[in-house]
């Protein structure tokens, strides 16, 4: 539920050569800050320091369709800069975050002239594209419980990070349909331990 990616995190931890890439600076951001803003000009790119955010789409109804929740070594905003396009999304710090903040020149200097970054761009965004997919596929597979169930294991770990409605936007489904699969996982519980 929270992507990470320690190879692009362990790169800007480790990587000597920044000064030649002037606008390369590390950025805070405090919970409920947007990073990125949902149809602004892509001219940055961040990769997530620490912390974590949510990548977020906002339909015209006023729905809110969570894409992802975001982690540490996470590159936001690289799509619309790779693409010279706007912003199809917001990301908002959920936690303290921190980023390693790239300029839309200097991104595209880097995966020009750093064969090992680009390589470690290309590998994130098809992790991004195949997980997309299999969560896609799943959420149109499986029921709404079996889906809360997979996901389970990180609500005790992280709970207090996720409010029912990022979980309902994140499984594309209403608070109430979220409220009703909970019912009937309790229910379910409650069963197997009297029979």
């Amino acid at each position: 539920m929270i992507r990470t990616n320690n190879e692009l995190l362990d790169f800007f931890s480790q990587w000597d050569d920044r000064k030649e890439y002037e606008t390369f600076r590390e950025r805070q951001f405090v919970p409920g800050q947007k990073l990125i803003v949902q149809g602004k000009k892509g001219r940055l790119v961040h990769i997530i320091k620490e912390g974590i955010a949510k990548c977020y789409v906002s339909e015209e109804n006023g729905k809110e369709f969570v894409q992802e929740f975001f982690g540490a070594g996470e590159l936001l905003g690289e799509i619309e800069v790779l693409n010279n396009t706007r912003t199809f999304g917001s990301v908002m710090a959920l936690t303290d975050v921190t980023t390693y903040c790239i300029g839309k020149d200097n991104f595209c200097a880097m995966m020009n002239n750093i064969p090992g970054f680009n390589l470690m761009v290309s590998r994130a965004l098809a992790t991004k594209l195949r997980d997309t997919a299999i969560r896609t596929s799943r959420q149109q597979t499986y029921s709404t419980a079996h889906n809360l169930n997979k996901l389970s294991p990180l609500f005790s770990e992280e709970t207090g990070m996720f409010s029912k409605k990022d979980i309902a936007d994140y499984l594309g489904i209403t608070l109430r349909s979220l409220n009703r699969a909970l019912k009937e996982m309790e229910q379910m519980d409650f069963q197997k331990e009297y029979k």
